[in-house]
C-alpha cells in the first residue's frame, strides 16, 4: 500500500507483521530484504529480546532498562528524546470535588513529581508545566512547575472547607470524605506505578484515591469529549506541529465539548479562537502563550511530566547517519544495512 520501500508480506494475529523489500520503490530497492515488527505488551520482553539478538530496534524502551543497556554501549545505539506529549492526572472539572481551581491546585502541590521522576524514570523525564508542552514555541516561557508544597496544599484545602478527621486522618466537608476514583490504562505497569505514587502523596494530605484499570479504548471513551470519570491518568499531545491539537483538547467546538474531559473556560476559548483566526504570527503566538498560562493556572489536572523516550538499535545494523526515531530518522531507516550481506 502506498509507495514505501517495503511491502506487506504477512501478519500473525496482533503480535507480528512482516514486510519485504519492494523492488519497484522509486528511491531504489532498500538494502534490507525483510523487516519484521513484533508487538510485545511487556517491555521486559523487549529488552530481553534485544540483548539476546532476537530484536534489532526497540521503540520506547522502559526507562529502568536504560541503566542495564547502558552497560552495552559497544553493542547499541541510543536515541533519547523529550517527547511532545505529557502525562497528566486529568480532573473532571464538572465534578463537585474538582470544580474549585484552588482545590485542583492543592492536589498539584501535594505531589512530589521530581521524586516520581527519580524513582520511576531514573531521572529520565522532564517536569510538565502546561498544556502547550515544553518543546512548543507556544509554551509560555514565564510558566514554572507547581512546587511540591504539602503545607500549602493543606492551607488551600482548609480554605475550601475541608477538615482533617483525627480518627482516620482523611479530609471531610459537610460529612463527605474527599475520595475519588482515577482511571488508568489496564496492563501498563509504568502507569500503575505512577498512579500508586500519586495515591501515596495524596493520602498524606488526607485524600483517598482509588484506582480503576480499563482497556485503552474504554478509558479514552470515558474522558475524550466526555465527563464519565472523576480523574484519569493519561497522556495528552502537545505537538508544536499540530496547533489544532491544543484547540481540540481545551476548547469546545462543533457542538461537542473539548477533548480533555469537556473542559471549558470562556477566556481560554476566546484566546484559542483568536489564535486560530489571526493571520499575524506574533499575535497567534501571544494568544497561545496566554492560553497556555491561563490553563496552567486553572489546573484542570496535575501536569506531571514528559516521559523520556528511549529508542535503541543494535549496532549489527549500520546506518550512514545518526540513529533517531523522529519523523526524518524513521524515514532514513530504509538505508540501514547489515555489513557483509
Amino acid at each position: 500500500i502506498g509507495s514505501g520501500p517495503f511491502k506487506f508480506d504477512y501478519q500473525t494475529g496482533e503480535r507480528e507483521v512482516g514486510l519485504v523489500a519492494y523492488d519497484g520503490y522509486y528511491g531504489g530497492r532498500p538494502s534490507l530484504d525483510r523487516v519484521v515488527f513484533y508487538y510485545r505488551p511487556n517491555s521486559e520482553d523487549s529488552w530481553t529480546r534485544l540483548l539476546s539478538g532476537k530484536t534489532d530496534v526497540v521503540y520506547r524502551l522502559n526507562p529502568k532498562d536504560f541503566e542495564i543497556l547502558g552497560r552495552y554501549r559497544d553493542r547499541f545505539r541510543f536515541d533519547a528524546k523529550v517527547p511532545d506529549s505529557y502525562m497528566i492526572l486529568l480532573f473532571n472539572t464538572a465534578d463537585a470535588l474538582f470544580s474549585d481551581p484552588d482545590v485542583r491546585l492543592a492536589l498539584a502541590c501535594a505531589v512530589d513529581r521530581e521524586r516520581i521522576i527519580n524513582t520511576v524514570f531514573h531521572g529520565f523525564a522532564t517536569l510538565a508545566v502546561g498544556p502547550a508542552g515544553v518543546n512548543s514555541p507556544y509554551h509560555n516561557p514565564a510558566l514554572r512547575p507547581v512546587p511540591y508544597d504539602p503545607e500549602r496544599a493543606m492551607e488551600l484545602l482548609h480554605r475550601a472547607g475541608w477538615t482533617r478527621n483525627t480518627r482516620d486522618q482523611l479530609l471531610y466537608r459537610n460529612g463527605q470524605c474527599f475520595e475519588f476514583t482515577a482511571l488508568i490504562f489496564k496492563g501498563n505497569l509504568i502507569d500503575r506505578r505512577i498512579a500508586e505514587d500519586l495515591q501515596l502523596f495524596l493520602s498524606e494530605v488526607g485524600i483517598k484515591m482509588h484506582l480503576q484499570s480499563l482497556p485503552v479504548e474504554e478509558l479514552v471513551e470515558r474522558y475524550c469529549r466526555n465527563n464519565q470519570f472523576q480523574a484519569v491518568l493519561t497522556e495528552l499531545s502537545s505537538s508544536p506541529r499540530i496547533i489544532d491539537r491544543l484547540v481540540e483538547l481545551w476548547k469546545p467546538a462543533g457542538g461537542k465539548g473539548s477533548a480533555a474531559g469537556l473542559f471549558h473556560h470562556p477566556e481560554v476559548s476566546r484566546l484559542l479562537n483568536e489564535a486560530v483566526a489571526t493571520e499575524d504570527p506574533h499575535r497567534r503566538k501571544k494568544c497561545f502563550q496566554e492560553a497556555d498560562a491561563l490553563i496552567a493556572s486553572l489546573q484542570p489536572g496535575i501536569f506531571l511530566f514528559h516521559k523520556g523516550r528511549l529508542n535503541v538499535m543494535s549496532k549489527r545494523l549500520q546506518l550512514p547517519f545518526p540513529f533517531s526515531f523522529d519523523h526524518a530518522g524513521i524515514y532514513r531507516l530504509k538505508n540501514a544495512f547489515v555489513p557483509g550481506r
